[in-house]
């Protein structure tokens, strides 16, 4: 994983991006709701899990993360916005490497549609995935690791191959 997306991981895990609750903390004219879904109130688990919305969207990522790796994935907050795995996942060395970069572009949208009203769509997160690839092709290669690239991403390349925009 590149320097980019580690950061990326850190501003997640230490809570960084400012939540509508933090803003309204600083100026009480500021709404505290979440600007996705209107209704809840714009805590840190709520704006990145437990939106209506966001709950939508990633159903929607696990589905198609499942039909790649050709395994099912849980929907639980653990695993997409923290990337533990639950008891009993029982996924392949090269399963897990290709399931945590999915994820981590599925937060990565989020983090990107902070503060938009919509939601990002897993369209735009197969786009993200698909536009990857060449970098982590030359990143396994520089690192002499081309044929493990291969085993990993080969699952992705055989469903982009496939794919159809709706």
């Amino acid at each position: 994983i590149n320097t980019r997306m580690k950061l990326l991981q850190y501003k997640w895990l230490m809570r960084t991006y400012i939540t509508p609750v933090k803003l309204n903390r600083w100026s009480p004219v500021i709404p505290d709701s979440c600007s996705k879904c209107l209704d809840g109130k714009g805590t840190l688990l709520h704006c990145v899990w437990s939106c209506p919305k966001l709950q939508q969207y990633w159903v929607s990522i696990t589905q198609t993360l499942s039909k790649i790796v050709g395994a099912s994935i849980p929907v639980e907050a653990k695993l997409c916005v923290l990337g533990i795995y639950p008891k009993g996942c029982d996924f392949s060395i090269r399963q897990i490497k290709l399931i945590d970069f999915g994820l981590l572009q599925a937060r990565r949208l989020i983090s990107l549609y902070w503060k938009k009203m919509d939601v990002p769509s897993s369209h735009m997160w197969v786009k993200e995935m698909a536009s990857c690839i060449a970098l982590e092709r030359l990143t396994y290669i520089v690192r002499g690791k081309g044929a493990y690239f291969e085993e990993i991403w080969l699952p992705l390349i055989e469903f982009l191959r496939h794919y159809e925009v709706n």
